[in-house]
């Protein structure tokens, strides 16, 4: 198949809402090895990572702050169903005080209730800290012309893909800046099947042997940088640093995120709750039954 026959199957099966997995596969083979932007995370980093605690209820273990288990995956932009990812945001290596914190940036993309505008009330959200204990190797694609907002790594990944470009054949890159633009694209069922199974592809590939993936915020139009991980990336590089239990509140167009409750674990990992002075009053406001 040629890279327009390729582009033109791929955009007929989203526009369709009918993603043929096989098809989609067939195309994959066609390309061969896909071309990405290596991208080096060096030990010492940090990846934030939030879960929306179900029923007000906290986390027992830390295995709960991770990847979901298997049977427990969904279809997402970089997972499919029975193999889950570690999803999380990057901490920006250049502060930029117009872009979220990392917090903000999990919390968009995990919290449907945050961009809701009819939505007046509190959630509790729990942020868990994770370090690399090795550098790790991740890929990127061609970051999107699409984006509102750039990151410092963004710029840099787009700045090597331009490199890249020069010593590839044209159509490798059309090719790649089509997956690029896809992956910043509003999430949809169609879209994630193929973005999954593109990611999957390419992380099997063990020629290539990448450990995730990184791509900036759909949901902040850019501003932020999400990495999502193998599971088998986080148990051999990764520690939980910290761990807290934050309460997330809206009133109207106005949204504050107040910690409630720090954490420490034990060697079997079982975590215990630590309650942060006078927030159960400030919670009160919002929720009288708060308990």
């Amino acid at each position: 198949m040629k890279a327009d026959e390729i582009i033109n199957t791929i955009r007929q099966m989203i526009d369709s809402n009918n993603v043929d997995v096989s098809l989609l596969y067939k195309c994959f083979y066609s390309i061969g090895r896909p071309v990405v932007i290596p991208v080096c995370i060096s030990k010492g980093k940090s990846i934030i990572r939030v879960r929306i605690n179900d029923n007000d209820k906290f986390f027992d273990d830390i295995y709960e702050l991770s990847y979901p288990p298997c049977g427990k995956s969904k279809l997402m932009r970089a997972s499919l169903p029975g193999h889950p990812m570690f999803y999380g945001a990057l901490y920006s290596g250049i502060p930029n005080p117009n872009h979220p914190y990392p917090r903000i940036i999990t919390l968009y993309e995990t919290s449907e209730l945050l961009s809701a505008p009819e939505f007046s009330g509190c959630q509790m959200v729990t942020y868990s800290k994770w370090t690399l204990k090795k550098d790790i190797y991740v890929f990127a694609l061609p970051i999107s012309n699409n984006y509102m907002e750039y990151t410092y790594e963004a710029i840099n990944i787009q700045k090597c893909w331009i490199d890249i470009k020069t010593n590839i054949a044209p159509t490798d890159a059309i090719i790649s800046n089509f997956f690029g633009d896809l992956i910043a694209k509003d999430g949809t069922n169609s879209i994630y099947t193929v973005t999954a199974n593109l990611i999957n592809y390419i992380l099997n590939d063990k020629k290539m042997n990448y450990q995730g993936v990184v791509y900036p915020t759909r949901p902040l139009n850019g501003a932020g940088l999400n990495i999502a991980i193998t599971p088998q990336t986080v148990d051999d590089n990764c520690f939980l640093e910290s761990a807290a239990t934050n309460i997330f509140v809206k009133q109207n167009t106005n949204a504050e995120l107040l910690r409630f409750a720090d954490a420490t674990w034990d060697s079997m990992g079982h975590i215990k709750w630590g309650i942060i002075e006078g927030r159960n009053r400030i919670l009160s406001n919002f929720r009288p039954n708060y308990t």
